[in-house]
């Protein structure tokens, strides 16, 4: 996955852009807003729509799908623990973290395999629903496996725990 990225120190007025390479990255986007977005995208393909209902439909369209970034599990668990347990993140205990299992070749897409991976819930980016079509239209892109039902809600659930955490200005004394 590309994403692209503001060079620090450009200016507004005429930014450079660095591109960064996510060799894996998870769509956390919710199925209902992507078909929504699929089924309005096909509805503006009818040409007798006049320019208030094209307008209507535009609004309703997803402007950017969110990922979080991924990393090969082996050799990132220590490097994630921050001094916290390795345990810890294998059981995925560490709300920050999520450990996938390995994929078969069998539901590989690219009929290669991918191996265990650990998602960071604080590494989040957005490409716009635009660029992505692009992309995978032209297969720079491609969706290598799909989560099957409780496991994407498991890690949908995490997400949404990770990122509604209230920060808190000190912790509790006990």
């Amino acid at each position: 996955m590309l994403q692209l990225i503001p060079n620090p120190g450009t200016s507004v007025a005429a930014p450079a852009f660095a591109p960064v390479y996510h060799s894996y990255a998870i769509l956390l986007s919710q199925d209902c807003d992507l078909a929504s977005d699929d089924l309005t995208r096909q509805q503006l393909e009818d040409s007798s729509l006049n320019s208030e209902q094209i307008g209507k439909k535009r609004k309703k369209l997803l402007k950017q799908a969110l990922f979080c970034e991924m990393a090969l599990s082996e050799g990132s668990i220590a490097a994630f623990a921050d001094g916290g347990s390795k345990d810890t993140l294998k059981k995925n205990d560490d709300f920050r973290y999520h450990i996938l299992q390995a994929v078969t070749k069998e539901a590989d897409s690219n009929a290669e395999g991918i191996p265990s991976l650990i998602v960071n819930f604080k590494q989040l980016f957005t490409v716009p629903m635009e660029d992505l079509l692009i992309r995978i239209a032209s297969q720079e892109t491609r969706r290598r496996c799909c989560m099957n039902s409780p496991y994407f809600e498991h890690v949908s659930n995490r997400f949404t725990y990770y990122i509604g955490r209230i920060g808190l200005p000190q912790n509790h004394l006990v």
